[in-house]
C-alpha cells in the first residue's frame, strides 16, 4: 500500500506526464505561447506532491 500511495503521489503530481490533467494544462499553456520547462515545474510541483504524500501517509497510520 504504500509503494502505491509513493508512486501515485510522486508520478501524479510530482511529473508533468504523470496524469492527464498535467498534460492538458501544460499543452493548453503551450497554446497558449506559455513555455513551462521541466525544471519549473517540478520546482513548483514539489511541494505539493510532497504535502499529499504527507498526507496520505498521515491517513494511512491513522487508519492501519
Amino acid at each position: 500500500m504504500f509503494a502505491s500511495v509513493l508512486g501515485l503521489g510522486i508520478g501524479g503530481g510530482g511529473t508533468p506526464i504523470g496524469s492527464a490533467s498535467n498534460i492538458v494544462a501544460l499543452s493548453a499553456a503551450h497554446q497558449a505561447g506559455v513555455s513551462i520547462p521541466w525544471p519549473t515545474y517540478l520546482k513548483r510541483a514539489r511541494p505539493h506532491a510532497f504535502a499529499a504524500l504527507a498526507i496520505a501517509n498521515l491517513l494511512g497510520l491513522f487508519r492501519a
